[in-house]
């Protein structure tokens, strides 16, 4: 991929072949990829177009941002964007983090039972 992402969710096989042959895996064989800020400053749109620039880039089935804080442009630019899930506020035990945790469970749950 010609971005980094926070967190990337690939199959075992993928993965194990990364690490043997010591190369990054491709971006059609992730299933998720979550761009995640934890800023005490808010997230500006331009890190929401650098974020949507991942998308663009990525053929990952599933794609989030997720931030501690963001100013309301980049929520309006993120909400927009069809096909985008985002989440601010996700911090331990507030409602964002449970938000997170239900998506990322419910994506997991459901790429399990497809296998």
């Amino acid at each position: 991929m010609l971005h980094e992402a926070d967190v990337l969710v690939i199959p075992e096989k993928d993965a194990n072949r990364c690490r043997t042959v010591g190369v990054d895996p491709q971006s059609k064989a992730a299933f998720l990829v979550i761009e995640a800020k934890y800023w005490t400053k808010a997230v500006k749109l331009g890190t929401g177009r650098e974020f949507l620039g991942l998308r663009r880039d990525s053929s990952a089935k599933a794609q989030a941002f997720v931030c501690t804080v963001a100013k309301s442009s980049a929520i309006a630019l993120l909400a927009g964007s069809p096909g985008v899930e985002y989440d601010d506020g996700v911090l331990p035990a507030l409602a964002g983090e449970q938000s997170l945790r239900s998506y990322v469970h419910r994506l997991l749950r459901d790429y399990r039972d497809r296998q």
